[in-house]
């Protein structure tokens, strides 16, 4: 995970990670059981570090649902293959105007 200097926070898989196919897929399996479990954070550390799209994505549409559009835009742009972005961009951009309406009208 590295952060830009404007502060937003960009997860990327180590560049040299070395596993064996069965590995990788005992690991997939692994994460996916413990999101199943509701162990969220734990299966984003496997599913990001493995750079899989589908439980990257997985993850994303959790966060949108549970409405930390944040977390959900970090997941979508971190998906290798992910064209969440695109489709989600007009839902964000509402969600970004909103909160700086409400900064606005709370600071008067």
């Amino acid at each position: 995970m590295t952060q830009n200097p404007k502060g937003f926070i960009h997860e990327t898989a180590p560049q040299h990670l070395s596993v064996t196919s069965q590995q990788k897929v005992a690991l997939i399996r692994r994460g996916n059981e413990l999101f199943n479990q509701g162990k969220v954070e734990e299966s984003r550390k496997i599913f990001v570090t493995l750079r899989y799209t589908d439980g990257i994505l997985r993850l994303g549409n959790y966060y949108y649902e549970k409405k930390k559009f944040v977390e959900a835009l970090k997941m979508f742009a971190a998906a290798p293959e992910g064209g969440q972005i695109q489709a989600l961009a007009p839902s964000i951009a509402k969600v970004i105007r909103l909160w700086l309406e409400t900064s606005k009208d709370e600071k008067g």
